[in-house]
């Protein structure tokens, strides 16, 4: 979280058709991450920069993706360009989603421990860890197993006190 705003950086599938299709269409090869922000608790504006992303890896290495406008201009599809500028405008009380990070292709995701972000023109370090479809599943049983731990509490502490 930055300056009140939740940025979730993200991994697509490898089988996404989008993605697929668009990484596709690009004439070098790249990896794909996607951000949103979610600003939708906030009273002003945020600009997101991602042109110059750097992803940390847990080894200690850092990777920037290529640049931006030369893979885009390259790409098979010229609206590219502009529907992925690498600036993004997020009004306040707004969700912005979908908006892809270029990284090398050969950057093991698994491995990545931050990804740093120019926002509102300055670079934000974000931390984070890589979820497998495994872990997620985890959090959420984990998640609702506690949740149901809370509410039979509640049920026992609301008998008691009828008692």
């Amino acid at each position: 979280m930055v300056n009140g705003v939740n940025y979730v950086v993200t991994s697509p599938r490898s089988d996404d058709p989008f993605i697929a299709e668009f990484t596709q269409s690009l004439k070098s090869k790249v990896g794909v991450l996607v951000v949103m922000v979610n600003n939708q608790h906030t009273q002003s504006a945020h600009t997101l920069d991602v042109a110059l992303a750097t992803v940390h890896l847990r080894d200690g290495s850092t990777h920037t993706g290529p640049d931006r406008q030369s893979l885009l201009r390259a790409c098979a599809n010229p609206a590219a360009v502009d529907a992925y500028p690498g600036v993004y405008q997020v009004p306040a009380g707004e969700l912005a989603w979908g908006k892809p990070i270029f990284i090398p292709p050969d950057v093991d995701v698994t491995q990545l421990e931050a990804v740093t972000l120019t926002i509102d023109g300055k670079e934000c370090k974000l931390p984070g860890r890589f979820f497998s479809a495994a872990d997620k599943m985890k959090m959420r049983v984990d998640d609702y197993e506690k949740r149901e731990a809370e509410k039979a509490q509640l049920k026992r502490l609301a008998t008691t006190e009828k008692s």
